[in-house]
């Protein structure tokens, strides 16, 4: 039974009886936990002082099953050494916002208070976070310069979290090199040839050791090396956490897959997208029966990859792993099918994506030969991030070569707003992709969540870019936006270099009239309007906008006008 109301005030009658410092100080008491034993009972308090909780200080009260008390444990500040009017003006100016950001990578906050902290003898007020969930439960104290303090790791399990080295392809011997396929640089049947040796990157990666027996074991969060398809293979451990191999070993594309998964996924969760992938994948380095193939597997909600060895050792090239790693993505991303042809040419465009994006971040050479050395040999062609294709429903071809000018027109924006943003734009495009989208759909969903994220600042390059390759035509809007009509006679737009580029007030120059003036976001909300009254020139004030793309109609005696600007951040 838990404690009733009767009984919580008769433990801290006894609690204050027998610590004067409560009254003395007038400190709150709280009760965090209470426990019954199979012959005692157990009372935790948390301890509060004027407004502020004390880190770390409680009472622990132990009684038997008839109330009497059987200990009573204190851990309290000197509280006459605590600079209580230092801590309520700092309490008064913290920045939180700046406080909570990036100190749980691809995790969330799950609660978060101010506390005072004994750091080294000296009493500190410092922001305590915790977060946890099924997989994680961590809690840090931040100080206001925004340093971690102190941090504590609260799972206890066999199988320990820890990094382990490994030597691996990053992201492919040909890239790495700067070689093209061919003479010497060639597969030869897995052969760990003389010209691979300095090709190998010494890494690291989150794995896990098995305290019981004595073992480092490929697996962590996210990943679970398997043996699912034939041929059938042990997989790797070590009783080091040292996991050396050399391309003709088996363990060296395990690894492989390790790395340059926990690298990816590292990268999407510091985006904001956490939740993507956030389960235990299975993976099989060495199946499809020796096929030169690889394949993503639903498996009914528990996922699973299989690599195939025919030809270059598919999880020799970390293209592969990541176009296979990211159907994982798209598919967690909305749970869809794909049922017609455009909506897998997006899937496999999508996922090509992510693959070059990933490969050109760490190396530029060649990278739009898709699957640098996996493919573009006598095993297969690969495929190509500069596809001459361009869309014309119905496609000629097939959905990989549709897949291509998907990617194409992704690089095309890569390269006119770099990885990060474009990663993200895509990634936020996925959820909105359903089981019959096309690529205009999937266009039009991109500029949308340009709109979303970053207030349609991008929109002119991604209508550029999509026109680029015809999948979008001259009315490039987002989602939910019609055309603007433009009847520009006798109006003159002033200063819109220094409003998109340095927030200077933007002017337009009318016939005198009398005019309504209306402001519109990106998606097509009003966001103000206002009258002019035998007005010659109206001045629109960047200041009292954020940064973003918007639509300004001027409506009136005299006519109509209409445009699209965008205002940049403020520097």
């Amino acid at each position: 039974p838990m404690l009733c109301l009767g009984q919580e005030k008769e433990i801290e009658q006894l609690v204050h009886t027998a610590i004067p410092e409560l009254e003395q100080y007038d400190i709150d008491l709280e009760l965090v936990y209470e426990k019954n034993a199979k012959a005692s009972k157990h009372y935790t308090f948390a301890l509060e002082f004027e407004g502020f909780s004390l880190f770390n200080n409680f009472i622990k009260v132990s009684t038997d099953w008839n109330g009497k008390l059987i200990s009573l444990k204190k851990e309290i500040y000197p509280l006459n050494e605590l600079d209580m009017e230092l801590f309520r003006h700092q309490a008064l100016i913290w920045n939180k916002d700046e406080h909570f950001k990036g100190h749980f990578p691809g995790k969330n906050i799950s609660e978060k208070e101010l506390t005072i902290f004994d750091l080294n003898g000296e009493f500190q007020l410092v922001y305590m976070l915790k977060s946890w969930s099924e997989r994680h439960d961590e809690t840090k104290l931040i100080s206001l310069e925004n340093e971690v303090v102190a941090h504590w790791n609260h799972q206890s399990r066999a199988k320990i979290d820890t990094i382990v080295n490994t030597k691996v392809f990053s992201p492919d011997p040909l890239t790495k090199g700067a070689f093209v396929y061919g003479g010497t640089f060639v597969d030869n049947n897995d052969t760990n040839s003389a010209w691979f040796n300095a090709l190998y990157d010494s890494l690291s990666f989150s794995a896990r050791y098995d305290d019981v027996l004595g073992i480092f074991l490929l697996e962590n969060e996210y990943l679970l090396m398997q043996d699912i398809e034939g041929p059938s293979n042990t997989i790797s451990t070590s009783t080091t956490p040292n996991f050396y191999y050399n391309r003709s070993q088996q363990g060296f594309e395990e690894c492989m897959i390790m790395y340059h998964v926990g690298e990816f996924q590292k990268h999407i969760n510091l985006l904001g997208y956490d939740s993507l992938m956030d389960l235990q994948l299975k993976a099989d380095a060495h199946g499809q029966f020796n096929q030169d193939n690889s394949v993503f597997n639903r498996n009914g909600g528990n996922p699973n990859i299989i690599f195939g060895d025919g030809g270059v050792d598919d999880a020799e090239d970390a293209d592969v792993i990541i176009h296979e790693y990211c159907h994982g993505i798209s598919w967690d991303a909305n749970m869809n099918s794909n049922f017609t042809f455009e909506r897998n040419a997006l899937d496999e465009g999508s996922a090509d994506y992510f693959a070059t994006s990933y490969s050109r971040n760490l190396s530029p050479f060649r990278y739009a030969d898709m699957f640098t050395w996996d493919g573009h040999n006598e095993f297969w062609d690969g495929r190509s991030a500069n596809s001459t294709d361009q869309y014309d429903a119905p496609f000629n071809g097939n959905f990989y070569d549709l897949g291509s000018v998907w990617n194409t027109a992704l690089q095309l924006i890569y390269t006119d707003i770099g990885r990060n943003s474009t990663d993200e734009l895509v990634l936020e495009t996925l959820y909105f992709l359903n089981n019959n989208s096309t690529l205009p759909e999937a266009a039009h969903f991109m500029l949308q969540a340009d709109s979303l994220l970053n207030g349609g600042a991008n929109v002119g390059i991604l209508c550029n870019r999509f026109q680029q390759k015809n999948i979008l035509d001259a009315s490039c809007l987002p989602v939910g936006i019609k055309s603007v009509a433009i009847q520009d006679e006798g109006f003159k737009l002033l200063n819109s270099f220094g409003f998109t580029n340095y927030r200077e007030n933007l002017g337009i120059l009318t016939p005198r009239g009398n005019y309504q003036l209306n402001i519109y976001d990106i998606s097509g909300r009003k966001l103000r309007t206002a009258e002019f009254i035998q007005a010659e020139r109206i001045t629109i004030e960047a200041g009292k906008l954020r940064s973003g793309v918007y639509i300004l109609e001027l409506l009136g005696e005299k006519g109509r006008f209409s445009t699209k600007i965008s205002l940049g951040k403020s520097h």
